[in-house]
């Protein structure tokens, strides 16, 4: 006897292989049905309460002082404010800011 499957099935997310865990953009696109090409060009902001945030896909430092930090996005810039900010770390196309943030503000 076969069975039925059921219709309008949903795929499965994509799991970690055994060379390691897929890349987050390709997890992301899949579980939203993206395609990859589109998350690879969005910028991502954590913000860790309001004392640290991560830009994933920063295209470059704007300007740069203990009270605010601005960022270039490619499309748009946005600006970090609060007390004691830094660069904790960047790199290629990422940046950490520590520091007090008061406020996060995007510019067109």
């Amino acid at each position: 006897m076969s069975k039925k499957q059921p219709r309008n099935r949903r795929e499965a997310p994509p799991q970690e292989t055994a060379a390691g865990p897929k890349d987050k953009k390709t997890l992301i696109g899949s579980l939203l049905q993206l395609p990859a090409s589109s998350l690879s060009q969005m910028t991502q902001i954590q913000l860790i309460a309001n004392r640290e945030a991560l830009v994933d896909g920063c295209k470059g430092v704007i300007e740069y002082n203990e009270d605010y930090i601005r960022l270039n996005l490619g499309n748009m810039a946005v600006r970090f404010c609060g007390r004691g900010l830094q660069l904790r770390s960047m790199s290629e196309e990422s940046v950490i800011i520590d520091g007090f943030i008061q406020s996060v503000e995007y510019i067109q």
